[in-house]
């Protein structure tokens, strides 16, 4: 899993999944011994790669599910083949001056029938299955046209794209910013890359590499989910981070909840001290509004 090579300029990682089958006095057949060892290898890799699996007789159980989560690879794969995605947009909104400062971009995939499936519907299988940095690339790529065609109306316009876990070791994304910015010509201070707070922890050298990285290229980088970690405010910062966008779980009840109000005032206080803007998302209604103007809190 540490290995890298180099082919025609893109740096190419090796993954291993595992499956094991332990043969007994009780193995009948090396056909069914086979079939075990594959299963566990499919279960290896829908547990996260790079993995080993042992198989137990309760992971037969696993096969409807398993065959459920490869039919809808194999329609991520074909919806990326065929553009068959949307992109959907958020305001982000300062709340000194109430005005629309940037968007954050949302996937959309489509269906047969061109209905909007929502992210919860696809993504947890792209994650398991190695296609999560197909769809930033996806992202990636259009987010940038529309955002190129948009500024020459709007030409303060912002975009703010999510990455995910897998993308953060993946130098092949920072490539492929940095040639579509080249080609383009957009100002590359026009876009913000958000990455989540848990995907930070689980491998910060690559985080800090990738986003120190990013911001080197004139980007903007964003810490996501702020909060949602047991050790948030101890690593925050050493991370190359413009913003920090608070979990919406302790916006969500803010102008109800006494223990969030005094949750977002801290987490801002500390973002302040380090020199981050800060962002609120899940903010539903005025007086919460209100509120993260009141606490100092850049966006909602």
């Amino acid at each position: 899993a540490n290995f890298r090579f180099y082919n025609a300029g893109d740096v190419l990682d090796i993954g291993g999944s595992i499956g094991v089958a332990v043969i007994t006095s009780k193995t009948t057949n090396p056909s069914d011994t086979l079939s075990q060892a594959d299963l566990a290898c499919h279960l290896a890799k829908r547990g996260g790669r790079n993995r080993i699996h042992l198989y137990t007789p309760p992971d037969s159980e696993n096969v409807t599910a398993m065959s459920v989560d490869m039919g809808w690879s194999q329609r991520i794969k074909e919806a990326i083949e065929k553009n068959r995605f949307a992109l959907a947009r958020q305001p982000i909104v300062s709340t000194r001056t109430g005005a629309i400062e940037s968007y954050e971009i949302l996937i959309r995939m489509l269906d047969g029938q061109n209905e909007f499936i929502m992210p919860m519907g696809f993504l947890p299988t792209a994650e398991r299955f190695g296609l999560a940095a197909d769809l930033d690339k996806w992202v990636i790529v259009n987010a940038i046209d529309t955002l190129v065609q948009q500024r020459r109306e709007f030409p303060n316009l912002h975009y703010s794209l999510n990455l995910s876990s897998r993308s953060l070791t993946d130098l092949s994304i920072c490539d492929l910013i940095l040639e579509k910015l080249k080609l383009t010509g957009l100002d590359a201070a026009a876009l913000t890359f958000e990455v989540t707070e848990t995907a930070a922890i689980a491998d910060m050298g690559a985080a800090e590499k990738f986003l120190s990285r990013l911001q080197a290229m004139g980007c903007k980088t964003s810490l996501d989910d702020f909060g949602s970690g047991m050790a948030s405010f101890a690593y925050l910062k050493d991370l190359p981070v413009n913003y920090v966008k608070f979990d919406g779980r302790f916006v969500k009840n803010l102008a109800s909840n006494p223990v969030d109000q005094a949750i977002v005032k801290a987490m801002n206080e500390v973002a302040h001290a380090l020199g981050k803007q800060t962002i609120a998302e899940f903010v539903e209604d005025a007086e919460s509004f209100r509120l993260l103007a009141e606490y100092g809190v850049d966006y909602g």
